[in-house]
C-alpha cells in the first residue's frame, strides 16, 4: 500500500478560494472545488481560474451531488479535467489522482 500525504487548503466560498488562488506564494498542485459553492456558483471560480495567466495550467476537478449531464458538460467545456459525483468514495479519490498526474 502506498500512502501520500497532501497539504490541504480550504475555503469557505467563492471570494474565499479566489483569495487563496490569486496569492502565488501558495503552491496548488490541484484544486477540488464544488460546483454548488455558497454566494457564487463554483462555475464561476472555474472562470476566474481558467482565464488566469498562471493557475490555467492548476487541474480543476468538480464535484456536486448532482450528477445532471447538463451540470457535468459545463464544467469539463469551461476547463475542468474531471467530474465527481458526491459522495466521493475512497477509490475513486485514488484512481483521481492516477488520472491526473
Amino acid at each position: 500500500n502506498i500512502h501520500f500525504t497532501f497539504p490541504v487548503v480550504e475555503a469557505a466560498n467563492v471570494l474565499q478560494a479566489w483569495k487563496i488562488l490569486e496569492d502565488l506564494t501558495n503552491h496548488i498542485d490541484l484544486i477540488l472545488a464544488e460546483a454548488g459553492m455558497p454566494s457564487l456558483s463554483g462555475l464561476v471560480l472555474l472562470s476566474k481560474i481558467m482565464s488566469h495567466k498562471t493557475r490555467k495550467n492548476v487541474p480543476v476537478i468538480m464535484m456536486s451531488s448532482q450528477d445532471s449531464m447538463n451540470l457535468v458538460f459545463k464544467c469539463l467545456s469551461k476547463g475542468a479535467v474531471d467530474f465527481l459525483v458526491k459522495p466521493i468514495r475512497k477509490n475513486e479519490l485514488k484512481n483521481l489522482w492516477q488520472h491526473v498526474w
